[in-house]
């Protein structure tokens, strides 16, 4: 199993200052970021086979492996043109995490049309999303959908949103696709929405194609005076993007949260417990750190700071033989 790191909080490193800077500092997978525009993986144009040759190559000298490509907009967006525009670009992700070695799936979103409730956004789905589907399929990647709610939706902001928040819509979805869409595993949204985590790891463990090593913390005073409806925690979470994707968060102070992401570790998710069940339902892919911990982060420095803590958390409950590797016998 490796650690690795979500790229989107460096976006302003190259692919090789990245992978360098990884490998320099014990990480061994990385989950690239495929946003418009990537300066990670572009593939605005198509990713060429010579620029994909280029980055197998830089990955391999330094024993870093890309694992997944990132790219998560809103796929049930009501706009037909948006929603259109993020379909083809998924498909030029796929084809490039077809043409990079070790790469298996693309972290997504299912999608969520803010006009709809859940049973006609699934019938929505399945109106537009199995093209994609059959697209990764024919491509032999997987659809690594992550459950996060982003249960907001501000046109000409944030336009984004995600039904694949709940165990019961997992099921519902993986009712109507086979084994091309799973889970990218993500415990700390389950932990503010009171899901049972490993409870739902032995459940779907079979369509957990991606964990992120991302934590939670409950602010008890907040949650004991605001209750969990309280809005604020929407602006107080991330108040603007000035890129696609998660680049260039502009964070507010998290004080005013009832929860909030935190660095693995730093927060209140038993990660050495989900080490211990995903040991034993046989998953030895990757852990990714996906950095959204507003304590540590705002500028490149700070940022990688936050990733070497969530390393030296995360690598103490692995038996390595170095940072995010286990030897077995």
């Amino acid at each position: 199993m490796r650690i690795g790191f979500s790229s989107v909080c460096l976006s302003g490193m190259n692919f090789e200052e990245l992978v360098n800077w990884a490998s320099d500092n014990g990480f061994k997978a990385l989950e690239l970021e495929a946003y418009e525009g990537s300066d990670h993986c572009n593939v605005d144009d198509g990713l060429s086979d010579e620029e994909a040759e280029r980055m197998n190559r830089i990955a391999e000298e330094n024993d870093v492996i890309i694992s997944n490509l990132q790219y998560a907009p809103n796929m049930l967006h009501p706009d037909d043109e948006k929603r259109k525009h993020n379909h083809d670009h998924l498909k030029k992700v796929i084809d490039a995490c077809d043409k990079l070695d070790n790469c298996e799936a693309i972290t997504t979103f299912i999608g969520r049309d803010p006009s709809r409730g859940i049973q006609e956004n699934l019938e929505f789905m399945e109106e537009e999303y199995g093209h994609l589907v059959d697209y990764a399929k024919k491509k032999d990647v997987k659809l690594a959908i992550e459950n996060c709610p982003m249960g907001f939706y501000f046109p000409d902001r944030f336009e984004t949103g995600n039904i694949a928040y709940s165990p019961s819509i997992w099921e519902r979805i993986f009712d109507v696709y086979g084994p091309t869409v799973g889970l990218a595993f993500d415990p700390s949204h389950l932990l503010w929405q009171g899901i049972d985590i490993r409870r739902s790891l032995r459940e779907f463990m079979d369509r957990v194609y991606i964990v992120h090593g991302k934590d939670c913390m409950i602010d008890d005073e907040n949650l004991a005076r605001d209750g969990i409806l309280n809005s604020e925690w929407v602006d107080a979470l991330f108040v603007g993007k000035t890129g696609p994707g998660h680049r260039n968060i502009e964070w507010k102070s998290p004080v005013d949260q009832w929860w909030r992401y935190t660095i693995p570790g730093l927060g209140d998710i038993d990660f050495k417990g989900i080490f211990q069940e995903i040991e034993m339902q046989g998953y030895d892919f990757v852990v990714i750190i996906e950095h959204e911990d507003p304590v540590w982060y705002g500028n490149e420095r700070l940022n990688k700071q936050g990733l070497k803590i969530g390393l030296k958390n995360l690598s103490q409950l692995l038996p390595q033989t170095g940072y995010g590797e286990i030897e077995k016998e």
